[in-house]
């Protein structure tokens, strides 16, 4: 009885299906990898966002609160904040202060400010004028550069008094 072993098999892989395998693991791997630096990229514009807008809604608070304590301090509710033009402002401030070429700081805190911490990459501008119909229109721009490209957030209210 004679037993034939054969040990030549077929069932290898070729070298051009080698490449091809790896060919489609790099090019997954540079679209996987692509894709997380943009998600980065989006997340990092997307929290300044986020800031921006919240520091232009303060800017509307901030005027605001000039008015309210007008009218407790009994004085005319326009008295500060009438036709001011490039004007900047903080939450420990009580009037309007000329310019708004600053960069806003951030304390320990969490508080943005003009006085004391660390610079941050955003500027508040805030403008005032006159409604035809007697109320005030307020715009609280804050601008930022996120990679070179430059950014804006705008909000604008109006105010009136509404206070006999």
């Amino acid at each position: 009885m004679n037993i034939k072993i054969n040990f030549k098999s077929n069932s290898g892989f070729s070298l051009m299906e080698v490449i091809v395998a790896i060919t489609i693991i790099v090019v997954g791997m540079i679209a996987i990898m692509s894709l997380m630096t943009t998600n980065i990229t989006t997340g990092s514009y997307d929290r300044q966002k986020i800031v921006a807008i919240n520091l232009a809604q303060e800017g509307i608070e901030l005027v605001k609160n000039i008015r309210d304590s007008n009218w407790a301090d009994n004085k005319n509710w326009d008295q500060k904040i009438k036709n001011k033009s490039d004007y900047r402002m903080s939450y420990d401030w009580n009037d309007l202060k000329n310019g708004c070429n600053q960069f806003l700081k951030i304390d320990n805190n969490g508080f943005y400010n003009y006085d004391a911490g660390n610079d941050t990459v955003f500027k508040r501008c805030i403008n005032t004028s006159d409604l035809a119909d007697g109320g005030i229109q307020v715009k609280s721009k804050v601008t930022w550069t996120d990679r070179g490209k430059p950014h804006s957030v705008e909000i604008t209210s109006h105010l009136y008094e509404w206070q006999d």
